[in-house]
């Protein structure tokens, strides 16, 4: 193939980042539970239409989540700050302690 797609890993951690069931997922993207669980068992990147890829990444997108194929030391997820429309940035050399966790508390 010569697009980047998801592993089967990233679409099941996707779907739980987003806290959703495959039957949702499938209705989301317009694909059958079926292919759902056949990408899901992938143990690599998914063999499947740019289509069936497309449509997916359209799903997880509506519900906040995006896939960062070549970025960084490896593909991975990333949220959307719906605040913004914007995909989230990681913070270089700080913790992860939440939203809001680096706000003063002298406010």
């Amino acid at each position: 193939m010569s697009y980047s797609v998801p592993t089967g890993g990233q679409i099941r951690a996707a779907r739980a980042l987003c806290r959703v069931e495959q039957a949702e997922l499938a209705q989301a993207a317009n694909l059958s539970v079926q292919t759902i669980k056949r990408l899901e068992s992938f143990q690599g990147p998914v063999d499947a239409t740019t289509r069936t890829v497309s449509a997916l990444t359209t799903a997880f997108h509506a519900f906040g989540v995006v896939f960062d194929l070549d970025v960084g030391a490896g593909p991975g997820l990333r949220l959307l700050d719906h605040r913004l429309g914007r995909v989230d940035e990681p913070d270089s050399g700080r913790s992860h302690r939440g939203r809001g966790a680096d706000r003063s508390r002298d406010s």
